[in-house]
């Protein structure tokens, strides 16, 4: 049974992990990428399911549909305000014990936080920062798989470079930033698998790096807040984005209206899937490294596999 402690630290994506699972040869989770640019994967719990949860590193808190955390009978633990996802609200917190995803890689417990909007989605939850986070864990796109070490084993990083991050506790979780070049100019942006946009820049960003005129050929568009508010924009194309040491040529970014007031205080934009998926990831102990994968110079094949 969870403590209130543990609960909380569940939150982040990874309460305890069995035992067994350190003694697995081989300890990986498949994943899919889908059209919509989410990266899915299935999980059983007390060996029920599969459900169908996709990995959002933007959020801090794991969800999962109330109607099927009170069907498994999911036993409620604590109750506490979250934001986003359409709005701030109180939101009913689950243990869900015996979590298996994929067939090898086991958590006693963890903690899932019951959010409604989820209810009309086509899949039954999400899994936050955590997932990758609490154990070292490789994003390995290529290979349509998480790895996560068993034993002494160690990953090979032939290849792979430092990506300047930083993890930043939020509430009972945590999110990661990262730094990033565009043209020169250096951000600290949100690493958010959610979000389908290889980057998106502050309004705050924009106003004060004066970017909203410096791209040739904008196109103006009108984006999703955070609420679900209307936000105007301007899609444009970058020289250069850097990562790692890595540039992407022509890279796509979204510019928020200098005039308004998205985004938060902790950070100057979002790096997103549009260009996470062009790298393969380690998330280390100490550290984020990255390498450019074989969907770095064109990503788009990576959506419609």
């Amino acid at each position: 049974m969870l403590t209130k402690r543990q609960c909380l630290t569940g939150l982040s994506g990874l309460g305890l992990i069995s035992a067994s699972t350190a003694q697995a040869q081989e300890i990986s989770v498949p994943i899919a990428v889908t059209r919509s640019r989410r990266i899915m994967t299935s999980l059983t719990i007390h060996n029920q399911g599969p459900f169908y949860f996709f990995i959002d590193t933007g959020a801090f808190i794991s969800g999962i549909r109330p109607s099927l955390a009170r069907k498994l009978g999911l036993r409620r633990v604590e109750s506490m305000r979250t934001s986003g996802l359409g709005g701030s609200d109180y939101t009913q917190i689950y243990e869900a014990t015996d979590v298996v995803f994929g067939e090898s890689f086991r958590v006693k417990a963890m903690a899932m936080g019951g959010l409604e909007i989820l209810e009309s989605r086509d899949y039954e939850g999400f899994l936050a920062t955590g997932f990758l986070t609490g154990v070292p864990s490789q994003l390995d796109f290529e290979a349509s798989r998480i790895h996560f070490p068993s034993g002494g084993e160690k990953f090979d990083i032939t290849g792979y470079h430092p990506w300047p991050s930083r993890r930043e506790q939020q509430g009972a979780g945590e999110k990661i930033y990262v730094d990033v070049m565009i043209d020169g100019i250096k951000a600290n942006c949100l690493l958010d698998t959610g979000a389908p946009q290889a980057l998106i820049l502050h309004s705050r960003f924009v106003r004060e790096r004066k970017l909203w005129d410096r791209f040739a050929n904008p196109e103006n568009r009108v984006a999703a807040g955070v609420h679900g508010d209307k936000v105007k924009s301007r899609f444009v194309h970058a020289d250069s984005l850097e990562i790692g040491g890595f540039p992407i040529k022509g890279a796509p970014v979204t510019l928020l209206d200098p005039e308004g007031t998205s985004g938060f205080e902790l950070d100057d934009g979002i790096i997103g899937m549009g260009a996470i998926g062009r790298f393969n990831h380690i998330f280390a102990k100490d550290g984020l490294l990255v390498k450019p994968n074989r969907y770095f110079d064109k990503v788009e094949p990576l959506f419609s596999a």
